[in-house]
């Protein structure tokens, strides 16, 4: 495991993003809207995700509460997923993310990634997990 196990919690415009180590288990939440204007901001806390999960097993995704992301900070999400995949084998970890099938574009989106990146990447609908 990587010595930096804190994952700072940001906020910018309406999107908040929080994480979590747990040993092995690397917990992420994102809540309320991805846009354009959250999109340096979530490359920078994807990017401490990165660092911190160094040495786990999984990186849960918790999007439940994500009510909308556009195409760039979709770009920053695959761009983060396809590092982790291009990691050696013994470092690369699975990324689940709980999804909300309430929320249509996460069925659209988060299906286009699945196919693109399946071999790190699971997706689970969950529903709204509750605070």
């Amino acid at each position: 495991m990587n010595g930096s196990t804190s994952i700072r919690s940001v906020t910018a415009e309406s999107l908040s993003a929080a994480g979590a180590v747990e040993g092995e288990l690397v917990t992420v939440r994102l809540c309320g809207s991805a846009e354009l204007g959250s999109k340096a901001m979530l490359d920078e806390f994807l990017a401490d995700v990165l660092v911190a999960s160094d040495g786990c097993r999984e990186v849960v995704v918790d999007m439940t509460k994500l009510e909308y992301m556009n195409s760039s900070a979709l770009k920053s999400l695959l761009t983060w997923i396809v590092r982790v995949r291009d990691l050696p084998e013994l470092r690369r970890y699975t990324i689940r993310i709980l999804s909300n099938p309430e929320l249509h574009w996460q069925q659209r989106s988060l299906h286009s990634l699945v196919s693109m990146c399946g071999d790190v990447l699971e997706v689970e609908e969950r529903g709204e997990q509750s605070s």
